[in-house]
Parts: C-alpha cells; sequence; structure tokens
C-alpha cells in the first residue's frame, strides 16, 4: 500500500511541477500547498472509501464511531436543472409581530429529543392551525429547522403566505448553491417552483409570539 501511496505522489509530482510553474527541487509537500491541491493518495483513499460505503456497504469509523452508508444523504447533484441550482433568496423581518398572517418555524432538541414544528397566525395574532413531528434523536438542529421549513412550505402549497424562519444557518444553506444535504436540495426544488412563497427571518429572541408557539 505504501509502494502504491509513492507511485501516486510521484505521478502527480510531474503535474504539479509543471502546473506551479517552479523548480523540480521543490518538494511534493511544497508543490500541493502552491496548487492548492490534495495529495492524490489521500484522494485515492477517499474514493476507495466511498465506494466500499455506498456500493459494497463497508462501514466506516471516523474518531471510534462506526457509520453505515444509511447515516449519509444520498444526493444526486444533477437533479436539478443548470438553471435551478442556484440559491434561494430570503429577507430580513423587521416585525414579525405585524398584524398579518404569518407561519412561524422552529426545530429544537430538548432532553435527548428532536422535533420540528409550525404555527400559523392570523392578523389577530390567533392561531389558525399547528404542526409539530417529533424526529430521529440522532437528528442535528440543523435537521429539524429545515424539516420544520419544508413542513411550512409544503402545508402553504400554491398560496401566498409569508413563512418566518428563525434559522439563519438553513436560510444561508438554502442561499448557498455549494449545500447538497438532501433536505435543503429537496427544500431548494419546492420552493423554485414556488416563488410566491417569501422566507423571512429575524432572531430568535424571546417575545416573538409565534416562535414560542412553534418552539416545541
Amino acid at each position: 500500500m505504501v509502494k502504491i501511496s509513492q507511485k501516486l505522489i510521484q505521478i502527480q509530482r510531474v503535474a504539479l511541477v509543471q502546473i506551479a510553474n517552479t523548480y523540480k527541487t521543490v518538494s511534493s509537500e511544497a508543490l500541493q500547498v502552491l496548487t492548492g491541491l490534495f495529495p492524490l493518495d489521500l484522494v485515492a483513499d477517499k474514493e476507495v472509501t466511498k465506494f466500499n460505503l455506498f456500493n459494497r456497504g463497508i462501514p466506516i469509523n471516523i474518531k471510534d464511531k462506526g457509520y453505515s452508508f444509511q447515516d449519509f444523504d444520498l444526493v444526486n447533484k444533477l437533479d436539478l436543472l443548470p438553471w435551478g441550482k442556484g440559491g434561494i433568496s430570503w429577507s430580513m423581518d423587521s416585525d414579525p409581530n405585524g398584524r398579518f398572517k404569518k407561519i412561524f418555524t422552529d426545530g429544537s432538541k430538548l432532553n435527548g429529543r428532536v422535533g420540528s414544528g409550525i404555527v400559523c397566525l392570523n392578523e389577530a395574532r390567533d392561531i389558525i392551525w399547528k404542526l409539530e413531528i417529533r424526529l430521529n434523536d440522532e437528528a442535528s438542529v440543523f435537521i429539524a429547522e429545515a424539516v420544520a421549513i419544508q413542513m411550512a412550505v409544503e402545508k402553504v402549497g400554491p398560496t401566498k403566505e409569508k413563512i418566518v424562519i428563525f434559522s439563519k444557518s438553513v436560510l444561508m444553506a438554502l442561499e448557498s448553491n455549494k449545500n447538497h444535504s438532501e433536505v435543503i436540495m429537496k427544500l431548494k426544488k419546492i420552493l423554485l417552483v414556488s416563488p410566491q412563497i417569501k422566507l423571512n427571518w429575524v432572531r430568535a429572541d424571546i417575545g416573538i409570539n409565534g416562535n414560542e408557539l412553534a418552539d416545541l
């Protein structure tokens, strides 16, 4: 295995010298830093690990913890058309307690239990409807918050509603074109065909009625 790694480094070195346009005496490590390219042997190890995990079902260990292919999102990056791979825009809500219809979303993790919740309030701040679900205890707060937003946009459907969101991290993931998490990709697909849905972010401060009602 060591011989294979050394051979890969030698092969890569030839190309790196040409890319960096530098002296042949420069070390392989310095060439990798100059070009910003990962060592070829590590890239090969990563691809072998991915193949074993997703194609052969062989678990992997990361920091003494085992993971199977079921613990990872399998997302087809080509599932979205090229013009649909951009980010989803959102804005900051300066009046979250304003007297108009809004849907509030929230996700939380408390005492080892993870859940997502959404609540719709009318202009008088009365509850029109409320939904909540419990997720797998291994789910992160980020996933819980993303699922809450997904619940909201699916519930809204073709109607024009204002969705108030307290997770800036999820909104930033939606805005980015580099996040390929399954739940984020699914949300993007829904929002791209539902331009009438407006996403608004506010700080998760105490005193925002909708947030307290949506919080599990």
